[in-house]
C-alpha cells in the first residue's frame, strides 16, 4: 500500500515538473503591452510595465512554548496561589459572622444565627434604601426639570415606589430592624490571593 502511495506521489512530481517546463518554453507574452490578469477576489487586473510591485513579508512562526512542564502546571498554580489579574474581593456582610462551633452543633442555636444574618440582610437593605431614596427622587426633580418624557419618568418613579414598599414591608415585618446598626456599606476589600 505504501510502496504505491510513493509511485502515485512520484508519478504527481514528474507530471507538474513537466508542465512547469513546458510553461517556460512556451511564447511569453508581450509585457509592453497591458497584461490582463484574473483575480478571484478583485476580478480582472492590469499590470503595467515599470508599475512597482508590493511584496507581501514572509509569514513568521509563531513564539515557541515552554513544553518544560506538563500542560496542567498553570491550572494547578493558578488554583494553588491564585491569578493576580483577578481583581480585588470584597467581603460580603455573611460571611463577616460565621457560626461558631456550637451553633453548628446545636439545631436550635443554628436557626437563632441564621435569623440573625436574616435580619443583618434586611437591616442592610433598610440602612440602603434610606441612604438612596433622597438621591433618586433628587434625580427625578432633575429629570423633570430636563424635560424627559413622562413615560421613562414613570419607570423611575415605579423603582423608587418598590423600593420605599420594601422597606417599609421590612420595618413592619420586622420591628427590630430600625434599632439595628450595620456595617458601612463600602466593606473593607480583602488582597486578591496571591
Amino acid at each position: 500500500m505504501k510502496s504505491l502511495l510513493w509511485i502515485g506521489l512520484s508519478l504527481l512530481g514528474v507530471a507538474i515538473g513537466v508542465l512547469v517546463l513546458s510553461a517556460r518554453h512556451t511564447d511569453a507574452p508581450d509585457t509592453s503591452r497591458i497584461n490582463p490578469l484574473r483575480s478571484p477576489m478583485t476580478g480582472p487586473l492590469t499590470v503595467t510595465p515599470g508599475a512597482t510591485v508590493r511584496t507581501v513579508p514572509a509569514f513568521k512562526s509563531l513564539p515557541a512554548v515552554d513544553q518544560s512542564r506538563p500542560a496542567d502546571f498553570s491550572l494547578q498554580w493558578a488554583r494553588e496561589h491564585g491569578d493576580s489579574r483577578t481583581p480585588p474581593l470584597r467581603r460580603v456582610p455573611e460571611t463577616e459572622h460565621p457560626p461558631t462551633a456550637e451553633q453548628l452543633a446545636d439545631p436550635k442555636a443554628y436557626a437563632d444565627y441564621e435569623q440573625q444574618q436574616k435580619l443583618r440582610t434586611y437591616a442592610n437593605y433598610v440602612q440602603a434604601a434610606n441612604a438612596e431614596i433622597p438621591k433618586l427622587e433628587q434625580q427625578l426633580e432633575q429629570a423633570k426639570s430636563m424635560g424627559i418624557p413622562p413615560d421613562k419618568l414613570a419607570v423611575g418613579q415605579e423603582k423608587l415606589q418598590r423600593i420605599q414598599q420594601m422597606r417599609d414591608q421590612l420595618q413592619s415585618t420586622y420591628p427590630q430592624l430600625s434599632g439595628m446598626t450595620t456595617p458601612a456599606a463600602a466593606s473593607p476589600e480583602v488582597p486578591a490571593a496571591q
